[in-house]
This record gives structure tokens, sequence and C-alpha cells, in this order.
């Protein structure tokens, strides 16, 4: 991911001062949390307070990288979100990443085209999609899908549909 999306997308998804848990230690990712004065880890700690983004990857082939998503919910405070990062070749195939969100005991917010311009015409952007429905491809010729995110939240937590 460039850094101007990982900036975006941490931005976007935390506060500051509070803590992002990157299960995939993306250096690009602990740069912006860096730079917006986020706390960062990459490994799970049950003693630590939970993190309000916690960040992993999932290739529908093969499931989720190292810690399971069921495991890694436990890691999401109350009101956060995790991130799935989906490889664009597979981005248009999320219905594996949102069966296994669910089997977490998830609840898919809405997935986000990571999109960026290497000719710089329209910038690095996010294109937002509802988790149900197929985006196509994207209208800039110039633009690449560099990955699917797929936003999740525990749908218990404070101010959640069971709430």
């Amino acid at each position: 991911m460039s850094y101007p999306l990982a900036l975006r997308l941490v931005a976007i998804y935390s506060r500051r001062r509070n803590t992002i848990h990157d299960a995939t230690a993306d250096a690009t990712i602990a740069a912006a949390a860096a730079t917006l004065s986020r706390a960062y880890r990459t490994r799970p700690d049950p003693a630590a307070t939970p993190a309000e983004l916690v960040i992993t990857t999932h290739t529908p082939a093969t499931g989720p990288a190292g810690t399971s998503l069921a495991e890694l919910a436990t890691q999401v405070s109350d009101g956060g979100c995790l991130v799935v990062v989906v490889p664009a070749d597979r981005g248009h195939d999320r219905s594996t990443v949102l069966t296994d969100i669910a089997a977490a005991g998830l609840m898919p917010l809405h997935c986000i085209q990571a999109i960026t311009d290497p000719a710089g015409v329209t910038g690095d952007r996010f294109t937002y999609h509802t988790p149900d429905r197929d985006p196509g491809t994207a209208a800039d010729p110039t633009a690449v899908t560099h990955c699917w995110l797929v936003i999740a939240t525990a749908p218990h937590l404070e101010g959640g549909i069971d709430a």
C-alpha cells in the first residue's frame, strides 16, 4: 500500500495516541502510525489494551495470514475496526473473506478499493463499496487497484447492532 493510502487508512480508522495492531508488520503502515501519533504493535498481546485498528491480510485460497480472524477480533477495542487486506488479484471474489469475517463474529461495514495512480493523474485514493456488490473496474485508465480493504467491526460492541 502506498504511503498516502496508509496515512488515509490510519487517519480514518484510528485516533491520535490510540493503538494500531498490524499483523502484517507493514513498514508503510508503521510509518503512517508514527506520523499520526498512533502506538504501533505487530504481535497479539492479551495483556495490552485492545487496539482501535487491527490490520491483517487474507488470501481467499488460504485464509488469514498468521493469527486467525477470531483471535484478532479479540484485539479490537470497543468501537474499533478490523481491516482485512485482500490482494488486488483476489479482490473481486470477497465471498470467502466475508464468510470468514462472519465466522469470527464480526460484521462487515464496507469494502474499499485502494487505488494507486502511477501516472500521477488522479492521485492515490479510496473508493468505497458495499460488501455484497461487485464494483467492476476503475474508470480511470491510469488507475491500478493496489488491494482491497474489507472493514469490519464487532456487532456486540457498544453502539453495534446487538447493543
